[in-house]
Formats: C-alpha cells, structure tokens, sequence
C-alpha cells in the first residue's frame, strides 16, 4: 500500500471491500493477527470508522460472526 489511503489510491475502490472482509475475518479468529502489521491495523480500522459502515457495524442487522455468505458450501456440495 505504501503511503496509499486505500489498495487503489486515495479512493476507496471495490478491492478494499474484499480486503477488509478477509481481515474482518482473520480477527475474529485471532484478535492479535494485525499486532506485528502496523499498517493493516490502522487500514481495517480506517474502514471500519467509515460513517455509513460504522452505523450499520453498530446496528443490529450487523451479524458479527458470520464469516461466509449464504452461498457457501462445506464438504465440497454445491
């Protein structure tokens, strides 16, 4: 990322989303995953303080252990 706001420049773009699910995630089964990547930390939690997705993380439609979609299929079904 270097001194880049967001993976693509200054703007958030749709890759940011995917990037920040996958960390979403990552900390929700380690907590102290980020510790040791400064970077990635403070890039998360810019995401997460942007004002419409901090509003709905604190709604009660945020499902906070979900962690696959709907779609997602275990032991190779489809």
């Amino acid at each position: 990322m270097g001194s880049k706001e967001w993976l693509t420049g200054d703007k958030i773009n749709y890759p940011d989303f995917g990037l920040c699910e996958l960390l979403n995630q990552l900390t929700k089964f380690d907590p102290t995953c980020l510790k040791s990547y400064p970077k990635l930390q403070a890039y998360l939690t810019r995401f997460e303080n942007l004002p419409a997705l901090k509003d709905y993380m604190a709604s009660k439609e945020f499902n906070t252990i979900a962690c696959h979609g709907a779609s997602a299929h275990w032991r190779g079904d489809t």
